[in-house]
């Protein structure tokens, strides 16, 4: 048995096969892409939520260890990426704020920087508009977004007793939800 051993040993080291990790493969580059994508839209979402989101969308087995491998492997956020731009949150907020300044003031050292200065912030116009974001709100939480209390379901889904559609991983599309704040795969 010793001498098999040795054997084995000796071949396998000095083989002209070329070596491999053991162990699984990992994912395939279509969830790797998917996850990562995923993640850029929705900076906000942990990997529970990344991994019942696309299990159910994608008719894939996926779990948040699985997910969250994949980020720390290739997901690289930008230096500036602590949440959305100047840029985006005004895009984002230009219907409930009520005044803005934007001035420009130097410092003692001279350098120069710019301040942001905003005012009233409301969350809505009107009845009318609130309940319009409510409506909008409403329809991306119950079906669109995935609950952890009901197995990754969809409740809309889960209410009516249908199986929720799964779509092809490789031909899909990003829908935005609630004036863009939020972004999920949909069949393209």
């Amino acid at each position: 048995m010793h001498k098999q051993f040795k054997a084995a040993k000796y071949r396998r080291l000095f083989s002209s096969k070329p070596k491999r990790k053991p162990g699984p493969r990992g994912p395939d580059p279509e969830i790797i892409k998917v996850v990562i994508e995923f993640k850029r839209f929705n900076p906000r979402c942990g990997c529970r939520r990344i991994a019942n989101q696309l299990s159910s969308t994608f008719g894939i087995d996926l779990d948040k260890e699985e997910v969250r491998r994949i980020l720390g492997a290739h997901y690289k956020p930008s230096p500036n990426s602590q949440g959305p731009s100047w840029l985006n949150l005004l895009g984002h907020s230009k219907d409930s704020l009520w005044s803005m300044g934007l001035f420009q003031a130097e410092s003692i050292n001279l350098k120069t920087h710019w301040i942001l200065v905003v005012m009233d912030h409301l969350l809505f116009w009107n009845a009318r508009d609130l309940q319009n974001k409510l409506n909008l709100f409403q329809a991306y939480y119950n079906e669109h977004r995935t609950h952890l209390g009901i197995n990754g379901a969809f409740p809309s889904e889960k209410a009516s007793g249908r199986n929720p559609p799964t779509v092809d991983i490789t031909d899909f599309s990003w829908n935005s939800h609630c004036n863009g704040l939020f972004k999920m795969p949909n069949a393209a």
